[in-house]
């Protein structure tokens, strides 16, 4: 179901009954969500947009995740192309997409780090961070 800003009300109601019955909202109380929702339609750089047309700053980024901001379509581009080819494959393995931007963080830190290590996931992210990530030559 696709939204555009100020829709028809009851196109609105449905997508807040679609969310309400099958989105958990983790760091949000369900109850407020049934009295009051926010139904985000869009954004632009570090603008967010709502099914009525109001804009908001997101001062979170999406919560920290968005920092390059909204609606960056060359790098959407980027992206698409890359996943059209290998989204991704484990570090059981050398592949092009780590190697390059391995070398490119390298070249970004000064040069002469032998490795980088890069994850996906934000779990394994969490798993890292008592493990170093970049080794010194």
């Amino acid at each position: 179901m696709s939204l555009a800003n100020s829709p028809d009300p009851a196109v609105r109601e449905a997508v807040v009954q679609q969310d309400l019955g099958n989105v958990l909202h983790p760091i949000v109380q369900h109850r407020a969500l049934e009295t009051k929702q926010m139904v985000v339609t869009g954004g632009e750089g570090s603008t967010i947009v709502d099914a009525d047309g109001t804009e908001y700053l997101d001062g979170m980024a999406g919560l920290w995740c968005v920092n390059i901001g909204y609606g960056r379509t060359e790098l959407a581009e980027v992206a698409a192309d890359q996943m059209r080819q290998l989204s991704y494959f484990p570090h059981t393995a050398m592949n092009v997409p780590a190697a390059g931007l391995a070398e490119k963080i390298n070249g970004l830190m000064g040069g002469g780090y032998h490795t980088t290590l890069s994850t996906p996931f934000r779990g394994e992210r969490g798993r890292l961070q008592d493990r170093p990530a970049i080794h010194e030559t």
